[in-house]
């Protein structure tokens, strides 16, 4: 069985704080947040640690997390590797880098 991992207490009063001021409840709210991970290095880990949790948050929802995710970073390093493997949107960070 695989258990979930408990949300921590500041991301709970976010969440709290997000569901009182949309009028489309937590759900509503996130499909219309974009999330933006970026990392100027080749091996941040802290941006691919804060889309995972925000991924299981999507998850937990029923929420496909891939139209509202997007990402910045230099090609090949972990937030690339993470990211690309779960389809989400890149944003060059130069232009004719691609």
């Amino acid at each position: 069985m695989c258990s979930i991992p408990p949300i921590p207490a500041k991301l709970k009063a976010i969440l709290a704080d997000i569901e009182c001021r949309s009028t489309k409840g937590l759900a509503g709210a996130l499909r219309d947040t974009l999330v933006v991970g970026m990392a100027m290095g080749m091996t941040s880990y802290e941006p691919v640690v804060n889309l995972e949790k925000l991924a299981l948050l999507y998850d937990r929802n029923g929420i496909d997390s891939r139209p509202n995710f997007l990402y910045l970073t230099l090609p090949n390093s972990l937030l690339d590797q993470f990211a690309s493997r779960r389809g989400y949107r890149k944003v060059e960070l130069q232009a004719g880098s691609a």
